[in-house]
């Protein structure tokens, strides 16, 4: 069960990194207990579990990459199939589709991401929010967001993506307060509802979180796309950036300035092309470890971005 950590939002820096090496450490020893793939590793590396404290270890271990899954998906499960719930897939954008099993408690972890996200970016138990993307495909997100939704105690309005004429009839009919949807879909969504006789900014939405697209360029300030957005709509833009196999998203706040990473769900390493961390400020490639995931946990997977 996923332990409600809000409160860490008020601690130090030092007690947040000491609660994530904790929690990294507990993720490092499930993993070689119950993955075959990262039990092979250590054991190929002469390391055992506690080799692996804190987050400054994990430069230990090689990179996890997206073709270690499509080659050996099966090897990273941790459980026998009776506990896994639900089936999430990736699109394959960047190669093969991967299947990733989820337990119970993986979906109260997410869940739990969703809601912590959901409150930073400002979304109350009054507003009405259209999840207008990845509903379908076993995709994780949209149902993902539904649950944030939910426990925040928001109404959902669950129309996807796959007709635009059912979003546009979902804005005219409920009135959603905020919209998720991917940034180019919100744009195409605006022109039909300007061609029905409803101006975007007489629609009633508050707030527009984008998935899929960068909304900030690299100063963190809005970016072409995220200006016409706030624009055509007339209200607040937040970013998202997540992953599947990451299982955990990182969403803007109402400060506007990029999103926040969830130190008991997450490590993030920036590295550069030899896998050599990066000094701060400087870009990198994103290395992420969900931690708390019980169904198919990473270590060190590289994101591709």
């Amino acid at each position: 069960m996923i332990r409600d950590r809000r409160q860490l939002a008020f601690e130090s820096t030092e007690a947040i990194a000491a609660v994530a090496d904790e929690l990294l450490a507990q993720h490092a020893a499930y993993c070689y207990e119950h993955s075959p793939h990262y039990r092979r590793l250590f054991e190929k590396l002469n390391l055992g579990p506690a080799d692996i404290a804190g987050v400054e270890d994990l430069p230990r271990l090689p990179i996890t990459h997206k073709s270690d899954l499509e080659q050996c998906g099966d090897d990273f499960l941790c459980t026998p199939t009776e506990p896994i719930v639900d089936v999430c897939q990736t699109s394959g954008s960047m190669g093969e589709p991967v299947s990733l099993y989820q337990t119970a408690a993986d979906w109260e972890r997410v869940g739990y991401n969703e809601q912590l996200g959901f409150i930073a970016a400002g979304v109350t138990a009054s507003d009405r929010v259209l999840i207008a993307c990845a509903m379908g495909r076993c995709f994780m997100a949209g149902l993902a967001y539904f649950e944030g939704v939910r426990r925040i105690g928001a109404m959902a309005i669950r129309a996807g993506s796959g007709a635009l004429s059912v979003v546009a009839q979902s804005v005219r009919t409920h009135r959603p307060t905020v919209i998720i949807a991917v940034p180019s879909q919100l744009l195409t969504l605006a022109d039909a509802l300007d061609e029905q006789g409803l101006p975007p900014k007489t629609a009633g939405v508050r707030t527009l979180i984008c998935i899929g697209e960068p909304i900030r360029n690299d100063h963190l300030s809005l970016s072409p796309l995220g200006e016409r957005l706030t624009a055509r709509w007339g209200c607040d833009v937040r970013g998202t950036y997540a992953s599947t196999e990451m299982a955990t998203a990182f969403t803007d706040c109402q400060a506007g300035r990029g999103g926040h990473l969830i130190p008991d769900l997450m490590a993030v390493e920036i590295v550069d092309s030899h896998g050599r961390p990066c000094p701060p400020g400087s870009p990198g490639r994103v290395i992420a470890t969900p931690l708390q995931v019980t169904g198919m946990p990473l270590l060190r997977f590289c994101t591709g971005d």
